[in-house]
């Protein structure tokens, strides 16, 4: 077994079939058609006849210590693929909660920048609305339009950033994700 390429849910009936008893039947017809005729003369006779012959065969091996620890290995090579059957299935549910809540924390943090680009917008305005009065200085007009420029490239890169992380999802459950479900405010995490 351990050179095969059996496939390891066959590997236990294929073993198994070596310590069971094997039975073969076969069979076999002969069509005979003779001429049986003298030198140079006529035909006597023509004796035609058909035979048929059939066997069974059962055999059961008695004690074959290899096909025992074949046998033994194929549960093992079950064993092993079940196991990694239920690694994989682990890995999968790993592999798409980290990208949901992946996808959640872009999105939390998108609406975190655009709500600080809000607040920032206004303080510029401010600042204009102050430069103009006379009462703030164009240092303060310009830092506070820096600020607003910076908050700007900001919200740019948590798209940009949800965008990625959305496609991630995508990936790995096979098909646009849609509207993710955010988490609840009253959730609370157990711990382990």
């Amino acid at each position: 077994m351990p050179g095969s390429r059996v496939p390891s849910w066959l590997a236990t009936p294929q073993s198994l079939a070596g310590l069971l008893p094997s039975l073969t039947l076969s069979g076999n017809t002969v069509w005979n058609k003779n001429e049986i005729s003298i030198h140079n003369g006529p035909t006597i006779s023509k004796p035609q006849y058909n035979s048929n012959g059939y066997q069974l065969t059962l055999s059961q091996p008695l004690f074959r210590w290899q096909n025992w620890v074949s046998y033994d290995q194929s549960k093992l090579l079950v064993a092993q693929a079940e196991a990694n059957f239920v690694q994989a299935r682990q890995d999968l549910i790993l592999r798409v909660s980290q990208a949901y809540f992946d996808a959640i924390y872009a999105v939390e943090n998108l609406n975190a920048v655009r709500a600080n680009k809000t607040a920032i917008a206004q303080q510029l305005e401010s600042a204009k609305k102050n430069f103009e009065v006379g009462t703030a200085t164009i240092t303060d007009s310009q830092e506070a339009q820096a600020r607003f420029d910076l908050a700007t490239a900001q919200e740019i890169g948590a798209e940009n950033d949800l965008e990625v992380r959305t496609r991630a999802l995508q990936a790995i459950i096979g098909k646009e994700p849609g509207a993710l479900a955010p988490v609840r405010k009253d959730a609370t995490m157990s711990p382990p």
